[in-house]
Order: structure tokens, then C-alpha cells, then sequence
């Protein structure tokens, strides 16, 4: 199994998390906050936090991924005496077995499947974005129109995030590892056999922006490709410049600048441990 993973942040702190742990892989994506709020318990402590948590678990395959999301989030929640409303973080795990691969997204970060034929399966969780669709198409109305990433941008920011923590883990909402442990059944979860992968890409939303808003690359079986062949490193860096090309958010618009980007591809996994 060879594993490629890398991560940029978008501005000065770097709110995604990753962790190998052999043949299983989490990546973490904690949720920027509008305004923001003290990096001592924002998204990205969360995420890192989580994070840790879940590799102490990892290596227990005998429980499912979701259990040893559940399990993680219940000891975060302990152990900082979080609540509802406060910070919060997507998570993509993938567990390759003896003839099995265990996936999970909760989120709105990808897992890409790349099949023997080339073929893909992105696995996405789009609930948030079903959440609040005027306050989200306001932000962007702005941006497009020229806004800029003013004081309004931000207020409409916070609006739209208001909205989305009244159903944040509740039924006809979405879900997302917070404080609530039972957000992890609610993931979307499959195993695969192991010789239908023939790759696996983990990807937070900043990363997959390139196939999922910019069209560079346009499909997922290319974007596979592009960081095989250039190395994960490389293909967020380009993403990177190719938002610095739009630095307004009128082509492209969207909550900031510069996201975070995390992608992890691993490839190979019939051969070795």
C-alpha cells in the first residue's frame, strides 16, 4: 500500500487534520468560524483534537468505523466538557482489510473510489449544503456582484452559519462530529471489496474544489491521475494559485480566499501491508 498525503492551509492557521495509521486513514476538516473565534477551541483545535482520538482507535478493526467515531467524539466531549454549538469538524475514514475496505464520510469533505477500470465513486455528504439555500446564495450573489470579502460578507457569513447550527445533528438537518456522538451513525458508510479499489482519495472540500467548483480538473478519474502523477503536494499548490487568480471570489464564489486543503491518495492496497 503506498500512501501520498499532504495539506495547505489557506491563511495562517491551518484548520484540516490527517492521520496514517497503518492501512487506515482519517482526514478532518474543522469548521471555520464567522466571526472568528480563539484558535485555543476553534474547528481546528476540534479537528486536531478529534483526530487524536481516533488514531488511538484505529488499530481496533474489530469495531466499525462509526463506533470508533462515536467512541472518539464521546471521549472529546468528555474530556473538554464541549456542548451543542461549539466547535466542529467533518471527518473521511477509510480502514483497508484483508479483503474489505471500510469507508465513512460525514461532512461535506469527498472519498473518491477509483475501481481496476479507472472508473470512480465519489462518496459525498451534501446535507449542509441543502441547509439554509437563500442565505447561501445571498453570500454568493455578493461576491459575484462585486462585494468583495468585506464586513458584509462576513455578517452574511455569520447569518448563514446561525441558521445551519438550529438543525446542526438534528433529524431534516445535517450532521457533523461535534458533540453528539450519535452524528457517526448518521455517516454514510459502505465496505467494498477489495478487489473492486484499485485507489482510494480522501479529500476535504477545500481539495476537491477543483473538480467540484473550479473545473481544474474536471472529473474525479482526472484529479486521481493529477496526484499520482504530480504528487499530492504539487496539486495543492496549483489549486492554490488558481484561486489566486480570482482573489475577489467573483468567478468562484465562496466563504473565503483560500481554503484549507488536505488529500491523502493510496493506491496499491493489495500489495504489502
Amino acid at each position: 500500500m503506498i500512501v501520498d498525503a499532504a495539506t495547505l492551509a489557506g491563511g495562517a492557521n491551518n484548520q484540516d487534520a490527517y492521520a496514517v495509521v497503518g492501512r487506515a486513514l482519517v482526514v478532518l476538516d474543522g469548521a471555520s468560524a464567522f466571526p472568528p473565534v480563539r484558535p485555543e477551541r476553534d474547528g481546528g483545535w476540534y479537528a486536531r483534537t478529534l483526530r487524536d482520538a481516533i488514531r488511538e482507535r484505529l488499530p481496533e478493526s474489530d469495531h466499525s468505523l462509526a463506533r470508533i467515531l462515536a467512541d472518539s467524539i464521546a471521549q472529546v466531549r468528555d474530556d473538554y466538557e464541549l456542548r451543542p454549538g461549539g466547535p466542529s469538524s467533518t471527518v473521511v475514514m477509510a480502514r483497508v482489510n484483508i479483503d474489505t475496505v471500510d469507508v465513512l464520510v460525514l461532512g461535506d469533505s469527498t472519498l473518491v473510489i477509483q475501481h481496476p477500470d479507472d472508473t470512480c465513486t465519489a462518496i459525498i455528504d451534501d446535507r449542509l449544503a441543502q441547509v439554509a439555500k437563500a442565505k447561501r446564495k445571498g453570500y454568493r450573489e455578493q461576491l459575484r456582484d462585486g462585494g468583495g470579502y468585506d464586513d458584509e460578507h462576513v455578517q452574511r457569513l455569520a447569518g448563514l452559519q446561525a441558521a445551519q447550527r438550529l438543525v446542526r445533528n438534528q433529524p431534516g438537518g445535517y450532521w457533523i462530529a461535534e458533540s453528539d456522538p450519535a452524528a457517526a451513525t448518521q455517516a454514510i458508510s459502505r465496505t467494498v471489496p477489495l478487489d473492486q479499489v484499485h485507489a482510494l482519495l480522501l479529500l476535504t472540500d477545500g481539495a476537491a474544489a477543483g473538480v467540484v467548483t473550479y473545473g481544474a480538473p474536471k472529473t474525479w478519474p482526472e484529479l486521481v491521475q493529477q496526484v499520482d502523477s504530480a504528487g499530492a503536494q504539487q496539486v495543492l499548490d496549483g489549486l492554490h494559485e488558481l484561486e489566486e487568480t480570482d482573489p475577489a471570489g467573483q468567478r468562484w464564489p465562496r466563504s473565503k480566499p483560500h481554503d484549507d486543503k488536505t488529500v491523502i491518495l493510496v493506491r496499491d492496497l493489495i500489495s504489502g501491508a
